[in-house]
C-alpha cells in the first residue's frame, strides 16, 4: 500500500510543479493537460466517466488482463457508423 500511496503523492508533486494549485478539493484525478498551456495547468476539470472508461481498457489490454477480441471491437464500432449512415434525415420546416 505504501508504493500506491507514493505514486499518488509523485503526481500530485508533479502537477505542483506544474503550477496547478492543490487544495484539499482538488480532483485526485483531472483531465489531461499540456504544460505549455498554463491556462490547462491552472484551471483542472474532474476526469470524464468515458475517459477513464477508455483509459482503464487501455490499461487492461496493455496488461494482458483484457483479450483484445478485434473482430468483435470492430464490429462495435461499425454498429455505429451503420446507425449514423442509416438515420432518416430529419424533416425540416418548408417554406412557402
Amino acid at each position: 500500500m505504501h508504493e500506491c500511496a507514493s505514486y499518488i503523492d509523485e503526481y500530485i508533486e508533479q502537477r505542483k510543479k506544474a503550477g496547478e494549485e492543490i487544495t484539499d478539493d482538488s480532483y485526485l484525478i483531472r483531465n489531461e493537460f499540456n504544460y505549455a498551456f498554463p491556462k490547462q495547468v491552472k484551471k483542472p476539470k474532474p476526469a470524464s466517466i468515458p475517459g477513464l472508461n477508455t483509459l482503464m481498457n487501455f490499461i487492461l489490454q496493455k496488461t494482458g488482463i483484457r483479450q483484445v477480441n478485434h473482430k468483435t471491437e470492430n464490429s462495435r464500432y461499425k454498429g455505429h457508423e451503420k446507425a449514423f449512415y442509416c438515420a432518416k434525415p430529419v424533416p425540416t420546416k418548408r417554406e412557402s
